[in-house]
């Protein structure tokens, strides 16, 4: 539909918002941009680096920066581009944001100890904190009133999303990498060991149902749908398997590894591999490819994962070899063409 300019940078951060989204530089600098045109709407220089990728929550941007002894979360207005609050943080090293229901999760090691805080992302208010037994490896997810953790040593901790308090923890064959999916008291998570775990969750403990094992690394964001789990692995296969049993529903050939995130659309996955210049969508009902966007051959490739923006999807591109990018804006597919035979799985 349309294509931004970002100068200083050849992998831009990206965030989707209700009506507008944001583009960011690891330096600090911010622009937000409407929906329809790409059009910039305002732009803020925070003169800090950035500790972890915009994020919009409950209608507002936050921004973790970086501090020599602290970090801060500064939330932005997504029209204005205005700071509206302001939260400092005894972190230091690498900081993540993930938005859960009960508000904004916050890892990284406070004075000198791994932690998850809980803030609300309305007032930015200090709702709870809690130590954990090691470093978080992935994404924070909640399930109904419980927060889970996954670490780079295995550890799932449960923690109460009430007040924070440890529910259980369990150990996992490799790292925590994929944030978990949840349905009532099931959840599916990615590990390390090249497995897929699927659990059944209680107040204070919890069992496995199974595992499926792949050739790689389960890589990206699990999805639920239609009563099946999706997900990518490193050995460059995209799997669907059925969600009570695990049992392989189907799986497609990538080629190549796939970006750290994907969004989904309907049914519809829109997703992009690393260092291609194809942006692939596929049916989850079947697998099969529904289309594509091919950026120049040689010239361009896909720097981002894609990001859901509105009803639209955005994407970062660039140039090899060169500081500066663009970032694209799809219009929305809410009708793609059914699969054809030729696009079948493998």
């Amino acid at each position: 539909s349309w294509e931004v300019k970002v100068a200083g940078t050849a992998v831009p951060l990206l965030a989707g918002m209700d009506a507008a989204f944001a583009v960011a530089t690891r330096d600090g600098r911010i622009t937000g941009h409407r929906l329809d045109t790409g059009e910039r709407l305002w732009e803020n220089d925070l003169a800090s680096p950035l500790a972890a990728p915009p994020l919009f929550i409950e209608g507002r941007l936050a921004v973790a920066i970086a501090g020599s002894s602290n970090s801060d979360i500064t939330f932005l207005d997504p029209l204005t581009g205005l700071a509206s609050s302001r939260v400092t943080l005894p972190a230091t090293g690498h900081v993540a944001l993930s938005a859960v229901k009960s508000g904004l999760a916050v890892t990284a090691i406070f004075e000198g100890q791994p932690g998850v805080r809980l803030y609300d992302a309305k007032t930015g208010t200090l709702l709870w904190d809690s130590p954990l037994p090691s470093a978080a490896s992935a994404p924070v997810a909640q399930c109904s009133e419980t927060i889970l953790v996954g670490a780079a040593d295995g550890v799932l901790s449960a923690l109460s999303a009430k007040d924070g308090s440890r529910q259980w923890i369990e150990k996992l064959p490799g790292a925590v990498t994929t944030p978990a999916v949840c349905d009532g008291r099931r959840a599916w998570i990615g590990s390390a060991d090249n497995r897929i775990h699927a659990l059944r969750m209680g107040r204070r403990n919890c069992r496995h149902l199974w595992s499926y094992p792949t050739g790689g690394d389960i890589a990206g964001r699990i999805i639920l749908f239609n009563q099946r789990v999706s997900f990518f692995s490193y050995d460059t296969f995209l799997y669907s398997l059925a969600a009570d049993n695990g049992h392989l529903q189907w799986k497609v050939r990538l080629g190549r590894r796939p970006q750290a995130d994907s969004v989904l659309v309907g049914g519809i996955l829109v997703l992009a591999q690393l260092n291609t210049e194809r942006l692939e969508l596929f049916s989850l009902a079947d697998g099969g490819q529904t289309a594509s966007l091919t950026l120049a051959a040689g010239q361009e490739r896909f720097v981002t994962p894609p990001a859901r923006a509105g009803r639209m999807v955005v994407i970062g591109a660039a140039r090899y070899g060169e500081e500066s990018a663009r970032v694209i804006g799809i219009s929305p597919l809410t009708d793609p063409p059914p699969a054809s035979s030729e696009s079948a799985p493998r």
